[in-house]
């Protein structure tokens, strides 16, 4: 079976960490099917240069492809194309000149002898709009899972029935969570989600295999980036408070993900705001192999998001075995217990200061291959092959079935 991978964001070499866990999907899925990777890379010009550019293409009376392969991270295999945007283009024009090229590369493929027999879409928000209108054009099935918070109100009309069509059009829709469903389905999208959460590889996280590199201090791990829905202020809250108790022996890494230059250092600020800098390792833009290491020398994972689709760094380090404490964002519902954690409201910065003393003092206690286990059960390699295989068989089974 041929699948090609349509993801929203992806892994290049200026930025390895955007959307790597589709590029780690697409591994292992890749060791039963043959998987191939189509992403866009936008790619700003004036729109003088857009006129001499079509102008050139007129008169070679061909259309160039620029492509971009090189930039994405392989295995497995990746076709990169760029996608010409400029100031003057409507979102109208835009988008049919990104839909015209994505349709270009898959008749190469075509051409080469390689056809899907299934696209895989990742997040509707946006290229699971080109990954639909594909699959309709040239006759393929097309599944999209939605990995991100479903907020379809914040785009422009014209995306949001782009969106709305693709998840409607698409022979299977997949959310990464139960909450991501009920968000979906709320949104009045006219589907039927079934849930999948993501990949969470075992043998990349594991159990520790070395002591802690600081005995002595009750090691904590925080996974963030500057967005106002991870709720920083409700972390440093916490542990100014946890602080103010007098439990000094403590120390937080927070593993920052930047999404632009002008986000350095606003999470290091936060910390000196609320006195708590000494507590703080704050790391921007920590290379995902080293995450494993980070978790391993941790006692504990905190999280104060709002929102979470599916909460990857509460499942990666519950997968080391660390409980955690988080707060009820939705995507961490389908797996957080008393075997693993304790959760807490929103926002409630007392109860996450609480719930982590209660745990430095040992008042509850947490079996770490218990806590492991509850997530290998739930999305580890081998239910996770199976279950999106079993999607990709059911959808292309349908489709000859149709034909």
């Amino acid at each position: 079976m041929n699948v090609l991978v349509i993801p929203s964001w992806y892994p290049t070499r200026d930025d390895p960490l955007s959307g790597s866990f589709f590029r780690e999907q697409a591994l292992l899925l890749s060791e039963d099917v043959s998987v191939r990777v189509l992403f866009d890379i936008e790619r700003y010009i004036t729109f003088k240069r857009y006129l001499a550019e079509t102008a050139a293409d007129l008169m070679r009376r061909r259309q160039t492809l620029r492509r971009c392969d090189e930039l994405l991270l392989t295995p497995p295999e990746a076709r990169g194309v760029y996608c010409v945007n400029t100031y003057r283009f409507s979102e109208q024009k835009h988008w049919r000149l990104k839909q015209r090229t994505y349709e270009r590369v898959l008749r190469q493929l075509i051409g080469e002898g390689w056809r899907p027999d299934v696209i895989h879409a990742h997040s509707a928000f946006f290229n699971g709009i080109v990954a639909h209108d594909l699959g309709r054009a040239f006759g393929i099935p097309t599944i999209i899972t939605e990995h991100q918070v479903f907020l379809p109100h914040r785009v422009s009309s014209f995306m949001r029935e782009g969106i709305f069509r693709a998840l409607e059009g698409a022979d299977r829709v997949i959310a990464v969570s139960r909450h991501q469903s009920r968000c979906i389905l709320g949104a009045a999208v006219q589907c039927h989600p079934l849930v999948i959460g993501n990949l969470v590889d075992e043998t990349v996280y594991q159990l520790p295999s070395e002591p802690h590199s600081n005995p002595d201090t009750f090691n904590i791990v925080f996974v963030t980036d500057p967005s106002y829905i991870k709720d920083n202020a409700t972390f440093f809250r916490a542990l100014e408070e946890i602080v103010k108790r007098g439990h000094t022996k403590i120390r937080a890494v927070l593993a920052v993900r930047l999404f632009h230059a002008g986000q350095h250092g606003a999470v290091s600020a936060m910390a000196q705001q609320h006195g708590v800098a000494n507590y703080c390792e704050v790391r921007e833009g920590i290379p995902r192999e080293e995450m494993p290491r980070v978790y391993a020398q941790s006692d504990l994972l905190v999280s104060t998001s709002m929102a979470e689709t599916f909460g990857a760094a509460i499942r990666e380090a519950m997968a080391c075995g660390k409980p955690v404490v988080s707060t009820a964002n939705g995507g961490v519902d389908d797996i957080l217990s008393q075997i693993n954690g304790i959760k807490v409201d929103v926002g409630d910065y007392l109860a996450v200061a609480n719930a982590v003393i209660q745990i430095m003092a040992g008042e509850v206690m947490f079996d770490h291959e218990q806590i492991r286990q509850s997530v290998i059960a739930e999305c580890g390699r081998e239910i996770f092959r199976q279950k999106m295989l079993a999607v990709y068989r059911e959808v292309a089974v349908e489709d000859r079935g149709s034909g």
